[in-house]
């Protein structure tokens, strides 16, 4: 580690984080991993780093989580939405700085654009879908950091787990993303495409077509099924297979069904075959697809049609 002292990793039980263990124990421990419904002690680190989606779902009860957290005269840090990442991202920012008020935060620094990230595949995706060829770190955020000066005025967050509307399963690299249903629709399972080559072209929360999707993958194609539970069948089975458990999907009445399963399973494991191979491939930029990149801002371009983020 670069510093001299054990540090925190507090996160949602996802897959993302049951890799993060994995590396974390075979590496020696370094981090100290914890799970977002147990929580830090109280008053219990001097500062507190947050990487949330910039969403106030999100960013409240994590900064809430934080100022409970930090000891009196510690720090946050965390990284915001900066201008233009979205219409009301100044205003959000706002919003979200007398949030911190309210629980004993004091902003001390505002750095624009000073945090780098990697493009992350579905993003990179989703760019691509709608013509755009950015650079591998085009998208910069802020970082705001926060100095505890009083005690929150708000209680601490309830320790509680983020209920899930998806089913997650992995086949190979792909992440498959499936929306709970009590019950079918239809009995036919077929994908249906939502959008021209089933590539969601932003990562917009806004975007209505989102509401249509009830299955996702790591690369941002969207999908809408009569029957998410056969889907959900047809993924684990393919899962087996990936990791030779021999993992079967439940007996299914029919043949039909049954010859159904087998055909969504077939379906999927190409959608798999054709993510790894975008996933591990370096993006270029195709000067004469991609719109103009404006070089002096690196959170939008000078000319696109596309909501790209927020």
């Amino acid at each position: 580690m670069p510093i001299g002292r054990r540090l925190a990793f507090l996160a949602e039980s996802n897959d993302i984080t049951d890799r993060v263990l994995a590396l974390n124990r075979a590496t020696g421990s370094p981090l100290s991993i914890a799970f977002c419904s147990g929580g830090l002690p109280r008053e219990s680190a001097d500062a507190v780093l947050l990487d949330p989606p910039w969403y106030f779902d999100f960013v409240r009860p994590m900064l809430s989580a934080a100022a409970h957290a930090c000891r009196p005269g510690g720090v946050v840090l965390i990284s915001l939405a900066p201008n233009r990442a979205r219409p009301s991202a100044e205003a959000d920012r706002h919003i979200i700085i007398r949030f911190a008020r309210r629980l004993g935060l004091a902003v001390i620094d505002h750095s624009p654009l000073a945090i780098g990230y990697e493009t992350p595949f579905f993003e990179r995706n989703a760019l691509a879908a709608a013509g755009i060829y950015p650079p591998p770190q085009w998208r910069r955020g802020d970082l705001v950091v926060f100095r505890k000066t009083c005690a929150p005025t708000r209680p601490p967050p309830a320790s509680s787990v983020r209920r899930r509307e998806w089913n997650e399963v992995g086949i190979g690299r792909i992440r498959l993303f499936i929306r709970r249903a009590h019950e079918a629709i239809s009995d036919e399972a077929s994908l249906t495409a939502l959008v021209d080559g089933d590539i969601l072209p932003t990562v917009s929360r806004r975007d209505p077509r989102r509401r249509l999707a009830n299955v996702w993958t790591s690369g941002n194609r969207i999908f809408h099924t009569g029957n998410p539970q056969l889907v959900l069948e047809a993924a684990i089975s393919c899962a087996g297979e990936t990791i030779g458990s021999g993992v079967q999907p439940r007996l299914w009445s029919t043949i039909r069904e049954r010859e159904t399963l087998e055909r969504v399973a077939a379906e999927l494991r190409a959608l798999a075959a054709i993510e790894a191979q975008e996933e591990g491939k370096v993006p270029t930029v195709a000067a004469e697809r991609s719109v103009a990149w404006r070089w002096s801002s690196t959170n939008y371009w000078s000319r696109s049609t596309a909501t790209i983020s927020g």
